[in-house]
C-alpha cells in the first residue's frame, strides 16, 4: 500500500518545484464578492441601542427584522412607536419628560416631540431641529396610517420616514451612552 501511495505522490508532484515560491499577478487576485442578501428590515442590524429598555430593544429588534418591503403597514405602525418610545424613556432618563395633561393620563407622541424640540433649541441644536421640524410636518402620514382605514403605507415612504427620524434617534443613543459613560 506504501509503495502505491508514494508512486502516486510522486507521479502528481513529478516535475513541480514545491521550494520556490511564485510571485502572483495582481489581477489574479479577485475581489470578495458582495453581499446579494439586500437587507430586509428597516432598521440595520448593526444599530445599537444604548437605551437598554427592553421595550426599545424588542421593538428595534422587529424593525430590524421585519421585510417593509413586504409588510410596510405592520412597519409604519412600529416605527411610529418605536419613535414614542425612544423620545419617552429618553426624556425619562434626563428627566425631562413631560407631565401628562391629566392625572393618570397618558403623554403623547406630540408632547414628547415638542419637548424634545425644546431641549435642542435650548442647546443650540439647530441641525436637529429642523430634523424634528420635518417629522411634525410629516408625522401625519404615520399617524393616519395608524387612525385612518383609507391610507396606508408604501415602502418608499415607510423608508423615507426612517430616513428622517434617524438623525434624532442616533442622536438620543449617543448622547444617552455619553451621559451613561460619565457616571
Amino acid at each position: 500500500r506504501k509503495t502505491y501511495i508514494d508512486s502516486v505522490v510522486q507521479e502528481v508532484l513529478e516535475g513541480k518545484d514545491l521550494i520556490i515560491k511564485t510571485k502572483k499577478n495582481a489581477s489574479s487576485f479577485k475581489p470578495s464578492k458582495p453581499s446579494t442578501i439586500a437587507q430586509k428590515g428597516l432598521i440595520p442590524k448593526n444599530f445599537e441601542d444604548t437605551l437598554n429598555a427592553p421595550g426599545v430593544g424588542r421593538v428595534m429588534w422587529e424593525l430590524q427584522n421585519i421585510d417593509y418591503a413586504r409588510f410596510p403597514n405592520a412597519t409604519a405602525d412600529t416605527l411610529r412607536t418605536f419613535l414614542e418610545i425612544v423620545l419617552k424613556k429618553y426624556l425619562e432618563e434626563i428627566d425631562c419628560l413631560p407631565v401628562p395633561k391629566r392625572t393618570g393620563g397618558y403623554i403623547f407622541l406630540d408632547e414628547v416631540i415638542k419637548k424634545m424640540k425644546s431641549n435642542l433649541t435650548s442647546a443650540s441644536n439647530h441641525r436637529l431641529v429642523q430634523v424634528i421640524n420635518e417629522i411634525e410636518k410629516n408625522k401625519w402620514y404615520l399617524d393616519s396610517i395608524n387612525h385612518n382605514p383609507d391610507v396606508f403605507a408604501v415602502e418608499g415612504r415607510v423608508k423615507d420616514a426612517w430616513d428622517q427620524i434617524l438623525p434624532l434617534i442616533r442622536f438620543i443613543f449617543d448622547d444617552y451612552k455619553k451621559r451613561v459613560t460619565k457616571l
